[in-house]
């Protein structure tokens, strides 16, 4: 039985559609762990932020704190993982965007000096979502 050329190139097609799938669910496997790290710690800091008004900043800042070297050890946990250069890369390249984005942060807030929890919380959630 012969196969014809339609039916080899439907063939090529799905197998190109299950390879792009299959990559796309290896992309949120990496990026799950951050996901969920980050969303815990966003959750946190917004409680912080609607029980204590007046200690917003700090908690954001020990949340932050926490999350930058939690990422960090993520990072370097997927760059071991990763045997391939280009996830090693990846992972790196994910790093100095957070680095980038630390500084970013942080002269944003010396220069505009936020005066409330709601307005640092404000202003991050649009950020990032800005970047998404």
């Amino acid at each position: 039985m012969s196969i014809t050329k339609n039916e080899a190139e439907t063939a090529l097609r799905d197998a190109e559609k299950a390879e792009e799938h299959s990559l796309t669910l290896h992309h949120y496997e990496v990026a799950s762990p951050y996901l969920l790290l980050w969303g815990a710690l966003w959750i946190i800091a917004g409680i912080i932020s609607v029980i204590s008004p007046e200690n917003a900043g700090t908690g954001w800042l020990i949340v932050d704190t926490i999350g930058i070297v939690a990422t960090g050890y993520l990072v370097a946990r997927d760059a071991q993982r990763f045997t391939k250069h280009s996830a090693r890369s990846e992972a790196l390249r994910y790093m100095a965007a957070v680095v980038i984005m630390t500084v970013f942060l942080t002269m944003t807030f010396t220069i505009f000096n936020p005066v409330s929890g709601t307005q640092i919380q404000s202003f991050i959630t649009v950020l990032i979502a800005a970047i998404s």
